[in-house]
């Protein structure tokens, strides 16, 4: 406060107005007003809150970004996000600052921000008071450490400004977990080690993919100390190196013998046949990175022999009359009950069927065309299983004719069972003696059953 001299102004009518606002104000508010000076000797105080200057603080906010650390970029690292990362904002300023209507004081939290799905976070524009202020990263978003870069400081001194900390250099970048694993690959009936045993690893969510192979111990490590990322990175020999580092944006990671192989994720591992493992059933599991530094050891990975032969019957149904009969109309729905054996339970099977004639063995066609399908995917429960296939199409012009349903059954993309074929056997018998042997006359009644194997078929009637 500047106080001037009791005798420094003549009697006289006066007006003040303010010229430059002090540091971290505006010229805003009340900025100018009158007085008078009557009395000798005397000071006219303005300092009342409703006679002096008022001005309005600068206020801005701020604005921040998480990236990966390794790869610098926006988008995170095998199947970990960037969203839900916790930044403290702190006031570092030696007098109080007011947010949201709250004195707070220096080393206090003046408010929180929480990332987005795309590592963004932000506050209005008038939020902060001028000063100086710290970000204060104080939880990792899933799958990362709270490790990296994880403070920056800021300056509010524009205002209505979002300070921005989405740059590289004033990001937030955190350090993703990363892991390992190790297996050893046997064969079930001698337990005997298989070198020389190939897979595919893919990580789920980023579809990166890479080969490894068991050495003569049927071992594999994915280890920096087993074999160096560095060595012949991703080769997919028994001694090369294995290094994952796509960010779900495409950005790639240096490689780095001091890390893990593998970031925080699901990965997918897939055995690939060749002659050590010919006619045997191929190994497909999952791989889930969670913890920083572990590596998992999986064990010993069995090769038994080939699968057992699945078997398919199926019977074709109308749901509304639960018969093997429909009206010729134009939306006609069918079931078609596919009887499964030979299912290995906890696999994920998919049936895909076409609707054939009976009689042509051709396809039933939809009025442009196109072939009558339906496709379903199921997790086998039971070695038997019994999955409804469901069909819908125009019957109008199938009146007398009989549908029939060819199935295929599919394991990782690869055909295990079909039903496809119509096995026809006859039985032609006599009506009186019901047996094989007739009389010639001439007058005769003759019977013949067509029996068809393994299908059912759905006869379409006239009708509306």
């Amino acid at each position: 406060m500047h106080r001037q001299q009791r005798d420094a102004l003549p009697h006289g009518d006066y007006m003040w107005k303010e010229t430059k606002a002090p540091a971290g104000y505006l010229i805003s508010g009340v900025t100018e007003g009158t007085f008078a000076i009557r009395e000798n000797g005397v000071i006219v105080d303005l300092s009342a809150a409703d006679k002096g200057v008022n001005d309005k603080v600068i206020r801005g906010g701020v604005k921040i970004q998480k990236r990966d650390y390794e790869t610098e970029d926006t988008t995170p690292m095998g199947s970990a996000t960037l969203a839900g990362a916790e930044v403290n904002i702190v006031t570092t300023n030696d007098n109080p600052v007011i947010v949201n209507g709250v004195t707070y004081t220096k080393g206090q939290v003046v408010t929180k921000l929480t990332t987005d799905e795309n590592g963004c976070a932000q506050t209005t524009a008038d939020l902060l008071p001028s000063g100086t202020y710290s970000a204060v990263e104080i939880k990792a978003p899933q799958g990362y450490l709270l490790a990296g870069v994880i403070i920056q400081n800021f300056t509010i001194s524009k205002n209505g400004e979002i300070v921005d900390l989405s740059a590289k250099d004033t990001s937030f970048k955190d350090k993703v977990k990363r892991g390992d694993f190790e297996l050893r690959k046997i064969d079930s009936e001698t337990q005997e080690s298989m070198d020389g045993v190939s897979f595919d690893i893919t990580n789920v969510t980023t579809g990166e993919k890479h080969r490894f192979t068991t050495d003569e111990n049927g071992y594999y490590s994915s280890k920096n100390d087993w074999n160096p990322h560095s060595q012949n990175t991703n080769g997919g020999g028994a001694e090369d190196g294995l290094w994952f580092g796509q960010t779900t944006g495409g950005a790639m990671a240096a490689v780095d013998d001091s890390l893990g192989a593998l970031p925080y994720g699901v990965y997918l591992i897939d055995e690939v046949e060749g002659i050590n493992n010919a006619g045997k059933e191929m190994f497909h599991g999952y791989l889930y990175i969670r913890r920083n530094n572990v590596t998992i050891n999986m064990g010993n990975i069995e090769n038994y022999g080939d699968a057992p032969e699945i078997t398919v019957n199926t019977k074709v149904k109308d749901p509304a009359t639960d018969t093997q009969y429909s009206k010729a109309q134009k939306d006609l729905t069918v079931v078609d009950e596919v009887s499964l054996d030979g299912l290995i339970p906890g696999r994920e099977y998919t049936i895909e069927g076409t609707l054939m004639d009976k009689e042509t063995r051709k396809p039933i066609l939809t009025a442009d065309d196109k072939e009558v399908t339906a496709k379903t995917t199921f997790t086998a429960t039971n070695v038997t299983q019994v999955i409804e296939m469901t069909y819908t199409l125009d019957a109008s012009d199938l009146a007398g004719k009989s549908i029939v349903a060819f199935e295929k059954v599919y394991y990782r993309g690869k055909e295990v069972a079909a039903h496809e074929s119509i096995t026809v056997s006859t039985s032609l018998t006599d009506d009186v003696t019901g047996g094989h042997m007739a009389e010639a006359a001439e007058n005769m009644s003759l019977t013949d059953t067509v029996n068809y194997k393994g299908q059912s078929w759905q006869k379409c009637l006239k009708g509306k």
